[in-house]
C-alpha cells in the first residue's frame, strides 16, 4: 500500500475554499483525499517549475472546481495552491502556483498538452 502524500491548501485555496458552497466543498475535499492516497495522473501535469516542482491543473469536472496543485516530488508534498471555476492555461497555472508556494519563477517547463 502507497504511503499517503502531504498534501496542504495554501492561504488563498483556503480562502476560496470557505468560499464554496457546501456540496462543492465537498467535492475540493474529497479531490485533495484522493491527491494525497494516489499517484497524480502524468496527463494532468502540464509544467515543471524551476526544474524541480510539478505543476498539476486537477479538473474532476461536473460539480467541482479546477485545482492547481504544486508537487515537491523530493519531499513528497502537494499544494493546493489555487481554487477556480475556470481551467486556466500551463503558464498561468505555474504562476499562480509559485506564488502561493512562496517560489521564485526562474524557469518554466511546459509540458505538451
Amino acid at each position: 500500500m502507497r504511503e499517503k502524500e502531504i498534501v496542504e491548501f495554501s492561504p488563498t485555496a483556503e480562502r476560496e475554499f470557505v468560499a464554496l458552497a457546501d456540496n462543492t466543498a465537498y467535492e475540493v475535499l474529497f479531490e485533495a483525499e484522493k491527491l494525497a492516497r494516489t499517484p497524480l495522473i502524468e496527463t494532468e501535469r502540464v509544467a515543471v517549475l524551476n526544474d524541480r516542482y510539478d505543476i498539476y491543473v486537477l479538473d474532476p469536472g461536473a460539480a467541482a472546481p479546477v485545482l492547481i496543485v504544486v508537487r515537491d516530488p523530493l519531499e513528497r508534498k502537494s499544494l493546493i495552491a489555487r481554487i477556480t471555476a475556470e481551467r486556466i492555461a500551463p503558464r498561468q497555472a505555474a504562476e499562480l502556483a509559485a506564488a502561493a508556494a512562496g517560489l521564485p519563477v526562474d524557469d518554466v517547463f511546459l509540458l505538451p498538452i
